[in-house]
């Protein structure tokens, strides 16, 4: 889906993808008429044929490694990394995150990264599941309905739990969330690219949106119900 809805997009442009995972978003892209697709990611394993399957909610084999990948598709290739560690002189004309902000360790130096990459003119698209939302800590419960009273770990996210919640160095939250803030991402995004598409889905109600209450506002008055109550973004950015 994500491939298809960028495909006016990626047509005869240079693509980067940051936080790339397998990398197969690249064959979809290279079949939509990009030109190149580089594909970064620092859990990347160039070896292995396993990928998420989204029916299974599991890994799976795919049957052909980044390896084998690389050698059968010339205009395909992946990278075990960061956007930093890129050569400075090679140039893209459009730049994809689908999901990986929140993943981030460094999201400063990943967009100023990105943007040192990008042609003026050239594109910056990204999803992004806000950490703020009721299910931002993409640990169980992913919604009310899945809540279990006697899980003790579940119990100490639920309904905004995770946002005062201070895991132990081990935790996903701790290793793979930056819990980074939707007006601090923009930001960051505007320093050097102008937001030309920002789409921002709300928190449905099955989703925990009606489980916002004044007294969660109270223990968290820093935030705003934008920040507790949208879902996604959606952004199209251009570099200036």
């Amino acid at each position: 889906a994500w491939p298809q809805r960028l495909q006016t997009h990626v047509r005869d442009r240079r693509v980067l993808d940051v936080g790339c995972g397998s990398g197969l978003h690249g064959l979809a892209f290279l079949a939509a008429g990009a030109s190149s697709y580089t594909g970064v990611d620092p859990a990347l394993s160039m070896d292995s044929d396993r990928v998420k399957n989204l029916s299974a909610r599991d890994r799976a084999a795919f049957g052909w490694s980044p390896r084998k990948l690389q050698q059968m598709f010339p205009a395909w290739r992946a990278v075990k990394g960061t956007v930093p560690d890129l050569p400075t002189d090679e140039i893209f004309d459009l730049a994809v995150l689908h999901d990986a902000v929140e993943h981030l360790s460094d999201p400063a130096a990943t967009f100023a990264g990105i943007a040192a990459r990008v042609t003026p003119g050239g594109l910056l698209i990204f999803t992004h599941h806000n950490y703020y939302s009721w299910n931002g800590h993409h640990q169980a419960p992913e919604s009310p309905a899945t809540i279990n009273p006697s899980d003790a770990g579940q119990m100490a996210l639920v309904d905004w739990g995770h946002i005062g919640f201070r895991p132990p160095s081990d935790h996903y939250i701790a290793r793979s969330l930056n819990r980074i803030r939707i007006a601090d991402l923009l930001a960051l995004v505007e320093q050097d690219f102008t937001i030309e598409t920002l789409e921002e889905t709300r928190t449905k109600p099955d989703q925990g949106a009606d489980r916002l209450t004044d007294a969660i506002r109270r223990r968290h008055p820093d935030l705003t119900d934008r920040d507790f109550l949208t879902q996604n973004l959606f952004v199209i950015a251009r570099r200036k």
